[in-house]
């Protein structure tokens, strides 16, 4: 059965609001409407520390949270909460440059593993190396003071090494070197995934912080409600 609930209006003494509301609470009558969102430095903190919590569960329940084993409590969750979250985006960043990396794994394979610092050190000697992309049927045209290389091929277009004795220019696709050889791509890509292993782990073993999480995020829901309480009650001026 339905009962309509009533109005009441309570009067009491700005110095008893804190109080006031604390006891009604406790007899689970606070819930609060406002008309207008209330502002305040500590609504303020506690919704930044609400968001903070919100986000860390988030992230520890893509893990095993309710067969992970329950850790001692921890004295400052919202510190934890930050470190979720600073593991979460470091395992983001790698994750995004594990991709990068492999793009240029594949881009660069056809070309084979040299390091690109030696082609810079060569410049130094007054011999230029550079890498272009060429037509096959033009290759013969090319000035006899230069000599190329073919490294590989795509279709009609080979992928070449051309070398002068001046700093020279060709009317085909010049590739840039790229910043590291392809050997340590895929060193730094292994390594990367056991950083990668280990920030998982570290968040695997946070996923027992989940239930003391849950407690303190509806914990601060409660504070949040009393301070919005206090914050949006008439004073005598109004």
């Amino acid at each position: 059965m339905i009962v309509a609930m009533k109005k009441v209006f309570l009067f009491m003494q700005h110095e008893h609001a804190a109080s006031g509301l604390t006891e009604l609470a406790d007899l689970g009558l606070l819930h609060i409407e406002h008309q207008n969102p209330l502002h305040g430095e500590q609504i303020n903190l506690l919704n930044e520390q609400l968001a903070l919590i919100e986000q860390a569960g988030l992230i520890l329940s893509a893990f095993e949270v309710k067969t992970a084993p329950a850790l001692a409590p921890h004295q400052d969750l919202i510190s934890l909460s930050q470190h979720i979250l600073n593991l979460q985006k470091r395992t983001d960043q790698l994750k995004e440059y594990a991709v990068t990396l492999n793009a240029w794994i594949d881009q660069w394979s056809p070309w084979g593993d040299f390091d690109p610092l030696e082609i810079k050190k060569l410049a130094q000697n007054n011999i230029y190396a550079k890498l272009y992309q060429i037509p096959r049927q033009q290759e013969s045209g090319l000035a006899a003071d230069l000599v190329l290389r073919k490294i590989s091929a795509v279709g009609a277009i080979d992928n070449c090494i051309v070398l002068g004795k001046y700093n020279f220019q060709l009317a085909f696709k010049e590739v840039e070197p790229p910043k590291m050889s392809l050997s340590q791509m895929r060193q730094r890509l292994s390594e990367d995934a056991v950083i990668i292993s280990d920030l998982s782990r570290q968040l695997k073993e946070c996923a027992g912080y989940y239930d003391q999480l849950s407690t303190a995020h509806a914990e601060l829901v409660y504070q949040k409600t009393f301070y919005e309480a206090l914050a949006g009650m008439a004073k005598e001026h109004e």
